[in-house]
């Protein structure tokens, strides 16, 4: 009998850049979706790079790279680069000082709220009441009762429960203005419990959970109620605010230097936009700055990395194509516009001299003007002088592909794939954060930041395996198990727990975008949800 075989070697470990293969533990697996490994050297690459270069930004494998797993890698000053990168970059209506010298990018984040209710200082019982069950419904007690599951499609259901109620119906008939006080929510929280119970049986998993709920409930709506009572009652003052770099004042509303009581003077904006307007340039939706296809397709690569449709300005992932009104060779003709042939096809032979500011070129069969100086008192010399002819304005960049396509020009090179996410135009499912519990080093999730604000943020713990529960002498589950094992593992994705929650609650708790892999804390994701 032939000996057995030893065991094949395990596959060696290599960074994925530069495929060298480094000690274990320099290497780390930032991605969430993949298992690409990268040594420290060239994650800290990735991260200073973005900084830099905005079409790196931010640094990615298949998703959105989160900055815990290059802080290792990472000095504070780096780190610190990082965020404000990051910041400015994700901002979509960006703000900057209005002072020359200074142009210093100002977050979102320490903009002065103007909204309707800020100004008038009194909070409306709609409001009040969103809030409370956004944070009600963010709470790991409302896993059961979100809405998110059928429950009245269960075997029974609607035969014991016969005014059916979830958060999800709550959260709607708040927004619709269907409370009229606090009682009225209060009753139909009650009800969630109520319904529970009747289903379920008392001391069961899910009916425990609802009087969890409840209790929940009951602490928010005491926070609710001391944070109505500490708001102020008179309008706040929110006209101005100070750069935080060259503490120059700023107009709220026009975000142009703070200019007392004088209404906001909006003719320079008027004029850039009338200009865009008339040589049919474009915006990039996430920077803003000016983009003019010169030719080609429709799909546009910005220096800031947004992939964007030229005509609609949605993400290029979002586009379908039905935009274009018009074809290719429509656009070329359009932008012959202003341009003659001779403009076109004798540009070099200095077609647009005139445009440019130059002499015209003088027929043959004339005599050289004599161009000598004349004394000032001549009455020729004062005969010459007349008004100034108006110079006609040209669109330098018309032409389309008729004009540009083959010329020796170098527009840049055609745009990358865009595979990764658009995080600016994602429209952002968020779930809690579960870290993967592999062995491997994913990064120090203990340092793990929102990207919005950069709290600090932490994952979900994940729960313990535990199958429903038997009743004596039956080997069929009990009565309301099949509820509590379906929705636990449609929520969570494991089975229920003995009832002891584990998720890490309120503004700690990571929430994840499960399409762009965007990371925030729970205020800042019921900001991007009410967007």
């Amino acid at each position: 009998m032939a000996p057995p075989l030893d065991p094949a070697p395990p596959p060696s470990r290599v960074c994925a850049i530069c495929t060298e293969e480094p000690d274990p533990s320099e290497l780390v697996r930032p991605c969430r979706i993949c298992s690409m490994e990268y040594c420290r050297e060239c994650i800290k690459e990735m991260f200073t790079g973005a900084t830099t270069d905005n079409t790196r930004m931010p640094p990615r494998c298949c998703v959105f790279l989160q900055l815990h797993t290059a802080l290792k890698a990472l000095t504070e000053t780096e780190a610190s680069n990082y965020r404000t990168k990051l910041d400015e970059w994700i901002t979509l209506d960006k703000v900057y000082c209005p002072a020359p010298t200074c142009s210093a990018f100002i977050s979102e984040r320490l903009l002065p709220d103007v909204s309707p209710a800020n100004l008038d200082g009194t909070p409306t019982l709609q409001s009040v009441l969103s809030d409370i069950v956004k944070r009600v419904s963010a709470a790991p007690a409302a896993r059961f009762f979100r809405g998110e599951l059928d429950i009245t499609m269960l075997p029974g259901y609607t035969a014991v429960v016969t005014n059916h109620v979830d958060l999800t119906s709550i959260q709607a008939h708040v927004e619709a203005d269907g409370y009229t006080s606090v009682n009225d929510l209060t009753h139909d929280m009650a009800l969630i419990v109520a319904n529970a119970k009747i289903y379920n049986k008392p001391g069961h998993p899910v009916a425990n959970t609802a009087d969890e709920l409840y209790e929940r409930y009951l602490v928010e709506l005491a926070a609710a109620l001391d944070r109505v009572i500490s708001t102020p009652s008179h309008p706040v003052a929110t006209c101005m605010f100070a750069c935080p770099t060259c503490h120059i004042g700023i107009c709220t509303k026009c975000k142009q230097v703070e200019h007392g009581t004088s209404a906001c003077d909006t003719t320079a904006g008027d004029a850039v936009l009338a200009m865009l307007e008339t040589f049919r340039y474009k915006r990039c939706p996430l920077c803003k700055h000016a983009v003019r296809k010169m030719y080609g397709c429709s799909h546009i690569q910005c220096l800031c990395g947004a992939h964007f449709c030229y005509w609609c300005c949605k993400s290029i992932n979002e586009c379908d194509g039905a935009c274009e009104a018009r074809d290719e060779s429509d656009d070329e003709e359009a932008d012959d516009e202003g341009l003659s042939d001779e403009d076109l096809d004798d540009e070099d032979d200095g077609g647009d001299a005139v445009a440019d500011g130059g002499s015209t070129a003088q027929p043959a069969n004339e005599k050289p003007a004599d161009d000598r100086p004349l004394p000032h008192d001549s009455p020729q010399a004062q005969l010459t002088i007349g008004p100034t002819l108006p110079t006609r304005i040209v669109n330098l960049d018309a032409g389309g592909g008729r004009r540009w396509g083959e010329a020796e020009l170098d527009f840049g090179e055609e745009p990358e794939d865009e595979g990764v996410a658009q995080i600016w135009s994602c429209t952002h499912e968020f779930r809690m954060y579960y870290p993967k519990d592999d062995g491997l080093d994913h990064g120090d999730e203990t340092k793990m930041e929102c990207n919005r604000c950069f709290e600090t943020v932490l994952p979900a713990k994940v729960p313990k395996r535990q199958p429903p529960k038997m009743p004596p002498h039956s080997k069929k589950p009990a009565r309301g198990s099949l509820l509590a094992s379906t929705m636990s593992v449609a929520q969570t994705g494991f089975p229920l727990t003995d009832g002891k929650e584990t998720d890490v609650e309120n503004a700690s708790q990571a929430w994840e975008c499960c399409d762009c892999r965007l990371v925030v804390c729970m205020a800042c994701r019921d900001k991007y949800n009410t967007r």
